[in-house]
């Protein structure tokens, strides 16, 4: 229930931000262009850790919701346990 709440919450802050910048661009050149898509994979923690990249650009990752729906998945990942609470079981 969580993860479906924090994907919902996920979901709707995106188009937010995509609707924003659409009613900020003057044409779907600058929407393309200037949109936070690729700035926001690159710096969400998908392909290396946000901890390694320089400290501007971490203070530029914060706005980003990928940012935390990453770490999300990756904490509910790695600490993903059965229903007796004990590791390597299957779930019933």
């Amino acid at each position: 229930m969580q993860l479906a709440r924090s994907f919902l919450i996920f979901v709707i802050t995106t188009v937010s931000v995509g609707t924003l910048i659409s009613t900020i661009s003057r044409n779907q050149q600058q929407a393309m262009l200037g949109g936070f898509l690729f700035p926001a994979v690159l710096m969400s923690g998908i392909m290396f850790p946000v901890e390694n990249i320089p400290g501007f650009f971490i203070t530029a990752a914060y706005p980003a919701p990928l940012m935390y729906f990453v770490r999300l998945l990756r904490n509910r990942q790695l600490t993903a346990r059965s229903r007796t609470g004990r590791w390597g079981e299957k779930h019933l």
